[in-house]
């Protein structure tokens, strides 16, 4: 590899061999080629169990042929698709676990040794001794021995070198420089074919891209122990890979470090067809499959899940994930980040994976923030339905917000009694005498996004629930008992608001149950004096004034709602307050007199003139100004504002006059 900043550790240090250690090698090597899945797999446990504990991890990268013996066992098709890729899983995992541990040794200070081994020199030729010196890795900054030392005995590369045989001298210690000089010299290596091997040997980010290419494809199975050691196996070359180099790889121009980011990159989209082959919503899971097989595609989501989000996390800088991940690993982590159960079982898990939605994926990250605020609203609402079965000890105020809130869910489960209930909870609010008028102004404004809900079943029920409680206060049974005070119930109807929404909007509603529900309210409140104490009935006459002109549109003699709108406008004596002034402003008053004469009934027009007359007979020197009201052409007023053809106004500005 060419000396750049982004490889953190490539090579290792050279280590030679005897010709036993390369005979041991050879036929470890052999037998893992060979037709007999028996040997094969015997072979496989030898090496995990004899051959990896006995050499320095670093020897089969040095000399890649079990590697890439253990690489072709992946590729096997069945029946041996399970058994010997297994046993090779577990091997190439042992072997990163070892490399992992040598990394680690040639970083420690502690174990540095400044008196270097010559492995140029052998036995049989004392000429080169100073030909071949040792291979320090191009990425250590300091010198290393390449091996501590050996007596004789080959080593077995777990940490414990020296001569373990029965006529051997106690072990002395590795770092004696005389042990050292006499290994050297003694014993026959292949140092002389080093610069040969060399060129043959994989460096430690080789060796991960080739496991990781060898084995993302793997998870793709339903077999269960396959999924479990090979995510085994790329959480270990994850921490190799972390070793080996930088997420400023990406930025790197070298040849080498391109090759190796080209090589994430399909490695990426592996990780991606995988996680979406075993997700439920891509059609994997079929009727007839059983429960197990479910349950194992499940599993097998859940632990590659955590293993993308922590690969992607350590190799992949944010601000390069748009430009590098592919499509199916893009889409793999919106089926993660919208997968709940999975983000809450391991938030980790969805944190990293909207972190790369949001640089990748921003139509994706809109639904996804769509459908949280879809959650918390049904969560909202569940909480508020349970303050009001169990009637829980929570205020008044975040139950409103808890309405609020979960009005943005509704249309996703339909539970009407959540509406049922808020309007109840409007009703209890409003009902004391000292109310508190901030808790009104809050359940008013919420009230309203209920009573104008764009969805015609949740504004029919709340129509519905408005009459019920209405008829129950306002009721004729109620006039025989006046001293319930049942027409608190309705006060948090008395609102200018909430009466304007009722009239403009719930009227003329397209539904006409909807229209004919607002009628009834209306009537049953205009009809309510009597059922009402003076001070309330004021308080309704008050907030009629704003909705006044609209409900005069409805005003006729033939409905019961059109002369009840009639009455409080040309209010009768005993409609007076105790002053002797009607319940309306003056100025009002006659304004909505006024209005009636722009009625489309002949005979409302012919009273209203009366009343306007009257209006006329008591204003500051009437006597003296034409013409009189006892002329008899006042009689004929009543048509003063209706025109025989009706006038278009174009667009020519034209004054109606001319």
């Amino acid at each position: 590899y060419e000396m750049t900043s982004c490889f953190q550790f490539s090579t290792f240090p050279w280590l030679p061999l005897t010709s036993t250690d390369k005979q041991v090698l050879t036929s470890t090597d052999s037998s893992l080629r060979s037709s007999n899945p028996v040997l094969v797999a015997n072979s496989c446990e030898f090496l995990s169990q004899v051959v990896l504990k006995d050499f320095p991890a670093e020897i089969f990268l040095q000399r890649p042929n079990i590697v890439q013996s253990l690489l072709a066992l992946l590729k096997l098709k069945p029946p041996h698709e399970h058994t010997l890729p297994l046993s090779a899983v577990k091997c190439l995992k042992d072997l990163s676990i070892n490399l992992q541990a040598r990394i680690t040794f040639y970083h420690d200070p502690a174990l540095y040794c400044p008196k270097q081994v010559d492995f140029g020199t052998s036995g049989s030729s004392n000429s080169s001794s100073n030909s071949n010196s040792t291979l320090q890795s191009s990425l250590i900054s300091v010198s290393r021995p390449t091996v501590l030392g050996y007596s004789g005995q080959r080593l077995r590369g777990d940490g414990q070198e020296g001569d373990s045989s029965l006529t051997s001298t106690p072990m002395q210690s590795p770092r004696h420089g005389n042990i050292l000089q006499e290994s050297s010299s003694d014993v026959e290596t292949d140092s002389e074919d080093m610069i040969a091997l060399q060129f043959g040997q994989i460096t430690v980010p080789q060796f991960c891209i080739l496991v990781l290419e060898h084995a993302t494809p793997l998870l793709k199975t339903n077999n269960a122990d396959m999924v479990v050691h090979c995510t085994k196996l790329l959480t270990e070359i994850l921490q190799l890979l972390k070793q080996a180099i930088g997420q400023d790889i990406w930025q790197e121009k070298s040849v080498v470090a391109r090759e190796v980011t080209e090589k994430l990159v399909d490695v990426f989209e592996i990780l991606g067809d995988v996680l979406l082959h075993h997700h439920h919503s891509k059609g994997n899971i079929s009727e007839n499959m059983v429960e197990h097989d479910i349950i194992q595609h499940r599993l097998a989501f859940i632990m590659i899940s955590m293993y993308v989000t922590q690969f992607i996390e350590s190799l992949l800088p944010i601000d390069k994930a748009s430009d590098v991940l592919p499509e199916s690993l893009n889409s793999a982590l919106c089926l993660v980040v919208m997968d709940y159960t999975l983000c809450l079982t391991y938030p980790n898990i969805k944190d990293i994976a909207l972190k790369y939605i949001t640089e990748t994926n921003s139509d994706q990250y809109e639904i996804y923030n769509s459908a949280m605020s879809v959650y918390d609203s049904m969560q909202s609402a569940c909480k508020f339905l349970k303050t009001c079965d169990y009637q829980c000890d929570v205020s008044v105020q975040v139950q409103i917000s808890m309405a609020e809130e979960a009005l943005h869910s509704i249309p996703y489960h339909y539970h009407m009694p959540l509406v049922e209930k808020f309007i109840h909870l409007c009703s209890d609010i409003c009902k004391p005498i000292n109310v508190n008028t901030s808790l009104v102004t809050q359940c008013t404004k919420v009230f309203l996004k209920y009573l104008a809900h764009p969805l015609g079943k949740v504004k029919t029920c709340s129509y519905t629930v408005i009459l019920d409680i209405v008829k129950d206060a306002l009721g004729i049974t109620q006039v025989t008992q006046p001293g319930l005070l049942t027409y608190s119930n309705v006060k948090f109807l008395l609102d200018s608001q909430i009466l304007y929404e009722i009239s403009c909007f719930g009227m003329t509603d397209g539904d006409e149950q909807v229209s004919l529900m607002a009628r009834q309210i209306l009537l049953y409140l205009l009809q309510s004096k009597l059922l009402m104490s003076s001070a309330v009935w004021k308080q309704f006459i008050d907030v009629l004034l704003p909705v006044i002109s609209i409900l005069q549109a409805y005003v006729e003699k033939q409905t019961n709602l059109g002369t009840s709108i009639l009455d409080i406008i040309h209010c009768k004596p005993e409609d007076k307050d105790k002053k002797g002034e009607p319940l309306l402003p003056k100025l009002d008053h006659f304004r909505c007199n006024l209005r009636l004469m722009f009625s489309k009934s002949c005979s409302v027009r012919s009273e209203t003139i009366k009343h306007i007359l009257e209006f006329l007979s008591k204003e500051e020197d009437s006597c003296n100004k034409l013409p009189t009201s006892t002329q008899a052409a006042l009689t004929d007023m009543g048509n003063l504002f209706i025109m025989d053809q009706p006038v278009t106004i174009d667009d020519s500005h034209n004054s109606v006059f001319q």
